[in-house]
């Protein structure tokens, strides 16, 4: 679960920031980085992956990583990156605006739009990368948030920084079967943050914020029923179907986009828990709301680049240590559809769930997704 992406002691001198770039790059979605190099040059970059949530945590020199327009891409998820600094300062720079922080704030920016990070020297730096797909939250209420300093010595903030503090700390003790909890736990403080943030707007803006986690709870404790239909939901919350669907449009989604997703990663945690390896992969699709097996393998494959049944021969690998050798060949076998898709299993790739690539990655980067 924890990966050490770069350490330049172990490199030669002349070697050690080139070598380092590339991590750096790639973590932060295709950025140019710009800086000096010194001869004692470490920048040790560390990962902690919990499946859809990225934390890394890297003691950085000081150099500038810029996104410039050209960098972005259609074809990027959407994500938000939440930062602190344990040591030091940074300063990133986003939407016509530009923040500073030391130890005891937090700093929010994105992949979608160009930015700058700018660390201050040997700054130790954490960052919580969240798919934008997974937060009920209104995008342009949270990109108001982006590039300004956030309070993260009290409340929500000091318990946000705390908890992913200690859990880069003690990440030697953890298993992959505490990762989807330990993944549910981070995005609930993450979108309680945000929202206590977007709250502090006015009456207005909280309602909608309080609406839009009742609704996720409310989601998340029916994900099991193929009669989670947007009519439902809206009954639940007195709410019109009408304005239910243009809530979520207002939060940059769809109900259908958003309860098939949950349910993929539900499904997908299952099939990396231990305790579960012995059920049958229709028994964990059924469990996740999809009626048919055929919907969720096709669903699942287009989320995450593999059928269920690859993810879960490789997470099996991963817990054990064994090398993952060449891929099955074929499909899994499963039951074709027989008629209408079900109203929230996808078929084709969506443009809101990060799908990592297998190719060449070794077995837990594989399984878990890594090396972005």
């Amino acid at each position: 679960m924890i990966e050490t992406v770069f350490r330049g002691e172990s490199l030669p001198t002349r070697d050690r920031c080139d070598s380092w770039r590339e991590p750096v790059r790639a973590s932060h979605a295709r950025v140019h980085v710009r800086g000096d190099c010194y001869d004692d040059f470490s920048a040790p970059l560390r990962r902690l992956d919990l499946g859809s949530i990225q934390i890394s945590e890297s003691t950085c020199p000081s150099v500038r990583s810029h996104r410039p327009p050209r960098q972005l891409h259609h074809a990027d998820p959407g994500r938000y990156v939440l930062s602190f600094v344990r040591t030091g300062t940074a300063t990133v720079g986003q939407s016509g605006r530009e923040a500073t922080i030391g130890v005891g704030d937090l700093l929010l920016h994105t992949n979608t739009k160009p930015g700058l990070l700018t660390p201050g020297g040997r700054t130790k730096l954490v960052e919580v990368v969240v798919p934008r797909a997974l937060l009920l939250l209104p995008v342009p209420a949270v990109d108001r948030l982006l590039a300004t300093r956030l309070p993260g010595r009290h409340g929500v903030g000091a318990l946000f920084t705390r908890f992913v503090s200690r859990l880069t700390d003690d990440s030697a003790t953890y298993t992959p079967a505490d990762v989807s909890r330990l993944s549910a736990i981070t995005l609930d403080l993450v979108t309680a943050f945000l929202a206590h943030q977007l709250a502090a707007g006015g009456p207005t803006e909280g309602g909608r914020h309080a609406l839009a986690l009742r609704l996720t709870a409310f989601i998340d404790r029916y994900l099991d029923d193929p009669g989670l239909t947007p009519g439902r939901i809206a009954a639940a919350h007195h709410l019109s179907v009408r304005t239910l669907h243009r809530h979520f449009q207002q939060h940059g989604t769809t109900v259908a986009a958003f309860v098939r997703d949950r349910r993929l990663e539900r499904a997908r945690h299952h099939l990396a828990h231990a305790p579960l390896d012995s059920r049958p992969i229709h028994v964990i699709a059924s469990s996740c709301g999809f009626s048919r097996p055929a919907d969720f393998t096709r669903a699942f494959r287009a989320a995450y680049g593999m059928p269920p049944s690859e993810y879960r021969r490789l997470s099996r690998q991963a817990r054990t240590g064994t090398p993952c050798g060449p891929p099955p060949g074929g499909a899994p076998g499963s039951a074709t559809g027989d008629g209408e898709d079900h109203p929230y299993s996808g078929s084709g790739v969506d443009p809101f769930v990060e799908a990592p690539d297998p190719a060449g990655r070794g077995c837990v980067a594989e399984v878990l997704g890594v090396d972005r």
